[in-house]
């Protein structure tokens, strides 16, 4: 970058910190509180479950629709980066589409340009049954230490399982789990407070800060809110996908800061795409 491009970046980053040093309350005081949805899980965890058409500009352009949606992804030094306001700069007559997005765990969030045609892929992975998740998941060196079974200890186990009694179909159900996802992941606005709060962005501490929050939502909501949806059932995605950003699983979203004028031009409304796709 130019002297000029980095002055204008940075002028542009003091008048934005003004306004967006208090864009993570902002959030939380917006959106944390609603009660979700069946519909709002299932809306959300779709959004980054495959690519749109095999296509990672399509993809973008979609995710940019969503105003209320955090998105985790894994840098290049192996820890969670949260990106939000998605955007692509242009229109379909354009060569060169420009993916963006703001970046932040701090108070500042910063305009990034995404090699998104490069970086963003279809994961389909197995990972540990969610019965193991369930027993590892309340200490950091537990879950660390969570791994995939070798074929033929699994298949022992599972003999073990039968021989004890357990039912053959209840017995399978143990076994590893085919996940599909992109290598970000979409996260509701229900559990963003762990990490906007969290002073780490380590993979397997999010996982473990992530799930002691939801137990304390959940050990506080149920019976007290009617048809209360727990969080500790229905977003193991979330978890898996940090077991696998651990594992080193996932391949790693690059992001340059931008000096491109439509992205650095100031601070857009909470949560809302900048410009308009034609």
């Amino acid at each position: 970058l130019s002297k000029k491009s980095i002055k204008f970046i940075y002028i542009n980053l003091f008048i934005m910190s003004t306004k967006a040093a208090s864009w993570k309350q902002r959030f939380l005081d917006q959106f944390s509180n609603r009660q979700t949805t069946v519909q709002d899980f299932a809306s959300v965890m779709d959004l980054t479950e495959d690519l749109t058409g095999d296509s990672a500009i399509t993809t973008w352009q979609r995710l940019a629709q969503e105003k209320d949606v955090l998105y985790l992804a894994v840098n290049q030094n192996g820890n969670i980066q949260l990106f939000h306001n998605p955007c692509i700069i242009g229109n379909r007559f354009m060569d060169n589409l420009i993916a963006t997005a703001f970046c932040s765990f701090g108070s500042i969030p910063h305009p990034v340009e995404i090699s998104i045609i490069l970086n963003l892929e279809e994961v389909n992975i197995r990972v540990p049954n969610w019965l193991l998740f369930l027993t590892n998941v309340t200490s950091i060196e537990q879950f660390q230490a969570l791994d995939l079974e070798e074929q033929v200890d699994k298949d022992q186990r599972v003999n073990d399982l039968i021989t004890s009694g357990l039912p053959l179909e209840d017995a399978n159900a143990t076994r590893a789990y085919q996940l599909t996802n992109l290598n970000i992941c979409a996260n509701l606005t229900s559990i963003a407070k762990p990490f906007l709060d969290s002073p780490s962005r380590d993979p397997a501490e999010l996982a473990v800060r992530l799930w002691k929050y939801m137990s304390d939502v959940d050990e506080e909501n149920e019976g007290e809110v009617e048809d209360y949806l727990k969080l500790t059932e229905i977003l193991d995605y979330v978890i898996k996908f940090l077991w696998l950003a651990h594992k080193q699983r996932l391949r790693p979203i690059s992001y340059v800061l931008s000096d491109h004028p439509e992205v650095i031009k100031g601070p857009r409304p909470l949560m809302t795409p900048t410009s308009k796709l034609i």
